[in-house]
């Protein structure tokens, strides 16, 4: 958009304002050390409870079904 002979003053400004949001939003993300270590903190207490005495009642939907919950109680917070 800078190099762009046709782009008028006004879009040339807009550029320039989103690139400095997107960089500032960029630099304010997590560090990936803390958003891992948060990840395998939440999977290994659900294998946990995973190995937890299971009902009486349990088959592979069953093991299945607690899986997918835990992978998707990972990937909300």
């Amino acid at each position: 958009m800078f190099a762009d002979p046709a782009a008028t003053e006004h879009e040339k400004a807009n550029a320039k304002e989103l690139k400095g949001r997107l960089e500032q939003q960029l630099g304010q993300e997590a560090k990936p050390d803390e958003a891992w270590t948060g990840i395998m903190f939440r999977l290994g207490q659900g294998i946990r409870a995973m190995r937890s005495p299971p009902s009486p009642k349990t088959d592979w939907t069953h093991h299945a079904f607690r899986l997918g919950r835990m992978f998707r109680r990972g990937f909300k917070k």
